[in-house]
């Protein structure tokens, strides 16, 4: 059973308290298991009604229901480093995952918006970030892949990464590599810069395409609003290509 996974850690007490997990299903999966409940906590006031227009398709109601588990049942997980987590595991419940995962995914990044339309994954505190990093490259965890802010993952990061065996990658890099073919075989981070259309890319690397936007013949209507959403950057495209061949002689 895959999950998607948000590491926690106290900043306070300098100390990694385990990992909540979200997991898709269409039944509860155990008893420890508990329904994902939509916080109400000011951390989540912007990030839930960002999830349908990031991904329109999260606007169904499917059988696939979200549960949620912690490694520490006791300790109080929360924070807007989930954000991310939640993100991916509320789109997992209408989207067949793209990544050939033998394992959980980890995420940690809050979802920031910049000017005024686009989300993007914003960067953490770098101590905390550095505890969460080294339980995932701890040996005892069978995980394998890591996703996470790009601005967080400093030179010092980067070189704890490397000696400890594990392949660092942007975006770019990781869509070049055979992750939709074969699971990973070793510690694997990538990592995503707070830039227009770097989440989407993220979602669209590790999902399959969500239902088709286009109607066919059948004419759009009041309800069809949410399938127009996150085209803005194709829109500007356009329009300077058009202002380049009106601007060029014949």
């Amino acid at each position: 059973m895959m999950h998607i996974v948000y590491p926690n850690a106290s900043q306070r007490r300098k100390a990694f308290l385990g990992c909540g997990r979200y997991c898709p299903a269409e039944q509860k999966p155990a008893d420890h298991y508990k329904p994902s409940h939509q916080d109400k906590t000011a951390e989540f006031e912007k990030l839930l009604p960002l999830i349908p227009k990031i991904a329109p398709d999260t606007r169904q109601q499917p059988k696939i229901h979200l549960y949620e588990t912690q490694d520490q049942p006791r300790e109080i997980y929360g924070g807007e480093s989930k954000q991310l987590a939640y993100l991916l595991a509320s789109i997992a419940r209408v989207r067949s995952l793209k990544i050939a995962a033998a394992h959980d995914i980890w995420c940690t990044g809050s979802i920031g918006v910049i000017e005024g339309d686009y989300p993007v994954v914003a960067s953490l505190d770098n101590e905390t970030f550095g505890i969460k990093l080294q339980a995932f490259l701890a040996d005892d965890n069978p995980d394998l892949l890591f996703i996470v802010p790009a601005a967080n993952i400093t030179p010092e990061a980067r070189q704890f990464c490397e000696t400890r065996g594990a392949q660092v990658y942007d975006l770019n890099a990781f869509e070049q590599t055979e992750y939709y073919q074969q699971p990973l075989t070793r510690k694997t981070i990538v990592t995503v810069q707070p830039e227009k259309d770097e989440l989407y890319r993220l979602i669209s690397i590790v999902f399959q395409p969500g239902e088709n936007p286009y109607k066919g013949l059948e004419a759009f209507q009041e309800d069809d609003a949410d399938r127009f959403f996150g085209r803005e950057t194709v829109i500007e495209t356009l329009y300077a290509k058009c202002n380049t061949l009106l601007e060029t002689p014949s």
